[in-house]
């Protein structure tokens, strides 16, 4: 599947905001954003990144990356999109060790996952405040209409 095939399948409106965000990303990490979601309250710009993106960000040893948050003044989340729910919500996650992660479908339609992750990570998994568990429920429902995340 082309890069294009996964952006058409994400069907977000990007504001103005959102696309010049991509512009300075794409410009600075040569790697593909297929969407840029703003986290409310200026806390950080998630980048959804195309499959196989993420490999170039790690080659730079997270320099560009760090300067780019410098010049934007918040953090800056990179998740590679996955058509899969499953490994997306698995990079969402990421670097937290997931055990297992379960979707389910119920009677109704209604979507839902169970994550399981290593004891030693759960805390992570969840994050500051709940951060990691919140951005994950927003972007698995926003991609997949998966309606809730569980942590255990």
């Amino acid at each position: 599947m082309s890069k294009a095939d996964d952006a058409s399948s994400l069907r977000t409106r990007l504001t103005g905001e959102e696309m010049k965000y991509i512009s300075l990303f794409e410009g600075m990490t040569a790697a593909t954003a297929l969407d840029c979601v703003l986290e409310k309250e200026g806390e950080a710009v998630i980048f959804i990144l195309a499959p196989g993106e993420n490999a170039k960000l790690r080659a730079a040893q997270g320099a560009t990356v760090r300067k780019l948050m410098q010049m934007l003044r918040r953090r800056v989340v990179a998740i590679e999109y996955s058509q899969d729910p499953a490994q997306f919500i698995r990079n969402s996650f990421h670097p937290a060790r997931l055990l297992d992660v379960k979707l389910l479908e119920r009677g109704d339609g209604k979507k839902t996952v169970t994550v399981t992750a290593a004891a030693e990570d759960k805390g992570r998994a969840i994050g500051r405040g709940g951060r990691v568990a919140q951005r994950t429920r927003f972007l698995a429902k926003r991609y997949f209409q998966i309606e809730d995340i569980r942590i255990l």
